[in-house]
């Protein structure tokens, strides 16, 4: 998969879930839907939110990033923290509608995901032989 691939994918998937969530935004009444349709509304924009903070992250860091660095590796990691922000968006809105969010507990989340982030940041320097972190042309 090239590095265009990759990008066009994750456009489609965005598109893909963003048009989900409007749907469920605008055609279901939440009073009604019960906590399936606050299930699906939370996943479908978790994953748009995570494709499109992961569109803009590794454009901006082919852009401005290390030259020396693959494009696969670019993606890897912008996806992996798009995912983390957008875990740590939904995490928010999960706790206000429960009524329980509070500065501290978004903390906790921040504390939870900066320590895995730390793990995979750690776990790199150790890559598999033959792994080259590029994509296929």
């Amino acid at each position: 998969m090239t590095f265009r691939q990759y990008l066009v994918a994750i456009l489609v998937g965005t598109a893909a879930a963003l048009g989900a969530a409007l749907v469920i935004l605008f055609n279901v009444n939440p009073e009604e839907a019960g906590a399936a349709a606050t299930a699906a509304l939370l996943l479908s924009l978790g994953i748009a939110l995570t494709g499109l903070l992961a569109i803009t992250r590794a454009v901006l860091r082919l852009l401005f990033g290390r030259r020396a660095s693959p494009l696969a590796r670019h993606a890897r990691v912008s996806f992996r923290q798009s995912s983390f922000v957008a875990l740590l968006l939904i995490i928010a809105l999960i706790l206000s509608h429960l009524n329980l969010l509070a500065w501290w507990s978004i903390l906790l989340a921040v504390g939870a995901l900066s320590v895995t982030e730390y793990f995979f940041l750690s776990s790199e320097n150790y890559v598999r032989e033959g792994d080259t972190g590029e994509f296929a042309d």
